[in-house]
């Protein structure tokens, strides 16, 4: 679901203004959230992507807690919009699969982040 839009003035207020046809009272939280969790993703993958090229020490617990917050902010943003009538009503196998995906990716990547002799010698700084 592409974000922005919903924030434009016009959509925002048809989704968060009591009475009309599109309101919900979870509509702000969630929409909020959203949009705050993904700024958080945008700048730890940028913070991630310096300090990965700079081979600084910090970079695999770093890596394995973005891991961890992203799987956690997809799991509570699913959850979270699941209680929207308008979202509940779709059938959603595109955000199970990036569930799936991103539980994958933390228990792929994250013992191989701890242990990995490799990550070890290359993140010295």
């Amino acid at each position: 679901m592409d974000l922005l839009p919903a924030f434009s003035k016009d959509v925002w207020s048809l989704l968060t203004t009591p009475g009309t046809e599109a309101y919900h009272p979870l509509n702000a939280p969630i929409l909020l959230f959203e949009l705050v969790g993904n700024l958080v993703l945008l700048i730890g993958s940028i913070v991630l992507t310096v300090l990965f090229f700079q081979k600084r020490r910090l970079v695999p617990i770093l890596t394995i807690s973005f891991l961890v917050f992203a799987f956690l902010f997809y799991v509570g943003d699913y959850f979270a919009a699941r209680q929207l009538p308008a979202v509940a009503s779709q059938a959603d196998t595109e955000s199970k699969l990036d569930l799936v995906g991103a539980f994958l990716v933390c228990a792929v990547a994250g013992p191989y982040f701890l242990v990995s002799r490799r990550v070890k010698e290359t993140f010295v700084r």
